[in-house]
């Protein structure tokens, strides 16, 4: 039997936003898929909950997120590593909890990382508006009323909860994520890879860029050496998650979750999937690299990756659920 919980915000932190897998089906409207910014970390926020992959959950931003629940429930936090309160009692990311009605729940500090993924047994009941709940603040659609508005204090996000508790269960230590400030990007080249020259093409793969601060969803961007294009502008085209475009200044942008669905800038190729999450979770002065590789090379890329997700996703119950301890 499951019962309706609500979780009160006490502390939105920095920026937190309803998230799902995103909205598909309406770019020709000009909508964005939006969706969680590190894809990986938050299909491990469900998998610990056993939830549905694309359960609606929160993405976070830095420390200072704190809420209180007002029925018994269980809980995940994934993504940035991080230090999470439960009242009194402290423990780490990656792993599931259970709460009991009146906890209060707040994250700490930032070990590494950016964002953090909160998500919760049975996943948030938010209405979808075109198809999700996920939040897109510029486009003003999905999240909590619908609005495309960032998480307040005082807001009320229903639940549905099981009276039992659940088994308790964390991610392999192999698998959690130390996210670096020094990484180096998979990129795919495209059919307008030909027009650039190459000196553009050697600045691209043989030099370091540093992320600047005014990175965001929509996009990561860097200060480093300028890559030049014959035509600063193009015929505007459909843009996908981790196109690198080449703006007139010349400092390369990869496009992310919130980026506009169309464009005109050159563009040299594409970040990989996996890549993108990985630079979701840089900060600012992170030192990026991109490094070519082929068709061939990305897809056994994201294969193998799949399959070690798939084999550490079973393994949780059978290596690590008679660890778990009771927080209360």
């Amino acid at each position: 039997m499951t019962l309706p919980g609500n979780l009160q915000i006490i502390d939105p932190g920095l920026l937190s936003i309803v998230v799902d897998g995103g909205r598909y089906g309406f770019q020709r409207q000009g909508l964005t898929v939006g969706g969680p910014a590190d894809s990986m970390a938050f299909r491990w926020a469900n998998y610990l909950l056993n939830n549905p992959v694309n359960a609606i959950g929160i993405e976070i931003i830095g420390s200072g997120f704190c809420f209180t629940v007002t029925e018994s429930c269980q809980i995940a936090f994934t993504g940035a590593v991080t230090n999470i309160s439960v009242n009194s009692a402290n423990y780490n990311s990656w792993r599931s909890v259970n709460l009991s009605a009146g906890d209060r729940v707040q994250i700490e500090k930032v070990a590494a990382g950016l964002r953090s993924y909160l998500a919760i047994r049975s996943g948030f009941n938010i209405a979808p508006t075109f198809g999700s709940a996920t939040t897109i603040m510029r486009e003003g659609i999905g999240g909590l009323n619908g609005q495309g508005l960032a998480l307040r204090k005082d807001d009320i996000i229903q639940f549905e909860y099981k009276q039992q508790k659940q088994p308790c269960v964390s991610v392999p230590d192999e698998v959690i994520p130390s996210y670096p400030q020094q990484l180096k990007l998979k990129v795919v080249t495209g059919y307008q890879y030909a027009d650039f020259d190459v000196v553009a093409k050697h600045t691209l793969f043989h030099s370091s860029f540093m992320l600047r601060a005014q990175s965001d969803r929509m996009a990561a961007r860097f200060d480093g050496p300028k890559i030049r294009h014959k035509n600063a502008t193009l015929r505007s085209e459909g843009i996908c998650r981790g196109a690198i475009q080449i703006p007139t200044e010349g400092e390369p942008i990869v496009m992310l979750n919130d980026r506009q669905t169309i464009g005109g800038y050159p563009k040299m190729g594409s970040v990989v999937g996996a890549d993108c999450d990985r630079l979701a979770q840089a900060t600012a002065g992170a030192k990026i690299e991109f490094e070519q590789i082929s068709l061939y090379e990305a897809h056994n890329y994201r294969h193998l990756l799949h399959y070690k997700e798939q084999f550490w996703r079973k393994g949780l119950v059978e290596i690590k659920e008679s660890l778990c301890e009771d927080l209360h």
